[in-house]
């Protein structure tokens, strides 16, 4: 982070100089109380009349969405973490717990559940999916009784998993049947992280809670939004691209 500063002030030094606040959104940092040393961080490069703010990362995803009012935003990579500001500048959080016990909805988990589905499909205990093909052919394996050494190796789970949920909204679109209810489980989960940061929060305006669906999962929006807006809600939800 100082690289880029630095490099920012070499790049424009005059406009450097007329800085008046600095607003930082980094990942984890609330939640590992690194506020004042990411503070310190920036410190170096600008005197006490600078302003420095640190928040959260899903702050600035919230605002990506919302141009900076109040919201929700719900954001779906590897895990999945929800956050909220309302109207009167209070955050509360949902999810991001990590993926042994917590994070449905992110890529770990489709693509958990992906896996699941495959294995279950091939002892005959579920239906039939075109995630079996998929699958087969992202571990370029001609059988699935193969998989296990795929999964079971050296390599971090998530990064053997998390990849795989590109084909569960692959197979969303195509109409697969397994792969939706995937699909609909997870948008359930979103839904329940989002109205419990939602029933906390305090609202000016309660008619429809801008809420920003962000990360790798929601690449297909449109698909996403068919499928959120059928789960039943105890809010009005007006869900957003971020810009």
């Amino acid at each position: 982070m100082a690289k880029i500063i630095s490099k920012l002030k070499e790049q424009n030094e005059n406009a450097f100089e007329k800085v008046e606040c600095c607003f930082a959104g980094l990942s984890g940092v609330k939640e590992l109380s690194f506020e004042k040393i990411a503070k310190s961080v920036i410190q170096q490069f600008y005197d006490d009349t600078v302003s420095i703010i640190i928040e959260n990362d899903a702050c600035i995803t919230l605002f990506s969405g919302t141009l900076g009012m109040p919201g929700i935003s719900q954001i779906a990579g590897t895990g999945a973490f929800t956050y909220c500001l309302d109207s009167h500048n209070n955050a509360y959080r949902s999810g991001g717990w990590g993926y042994l016990f917590n994070d449905e909805g992110g890529g770990y988990d489709l693509g958990r559940e992906a896996l699941k589905a495959v294995v279950k499909s091939y002892d005959h205990r579920g239906t039939e999916t075109v995630l079996t093909e998929k699958v087969l052919n992202h571990f370029q394996i001609d059988s699935i009784t193969k998989i296990v050494d795929c999964i079971y190796n050296d390599e971090h789970p998530r990064a053997i998993i998390a990849p795989l949920s590109r084909y569960v909204i692959e197979a969303a679109e195509e109409g697969d049947f397994v792969a939706q209810v995937i699909l609909s489980r997870a948008a359930q989960q979103y839904i329940l992280a989002i109205e419990a940061c939602a029933s906390q929060a305090r609202w000016d305006v309660r008619k429809e809670l801008p809420t920003v669906l962000a990360g790798g999962v929601f690449t297909n929006f449109n698909l996403f939004y068919d499928v959120l807006m059928k789960q039943p809600m105890n809010f009005q939800l007006q869900f957003l691209q971020p810009n």
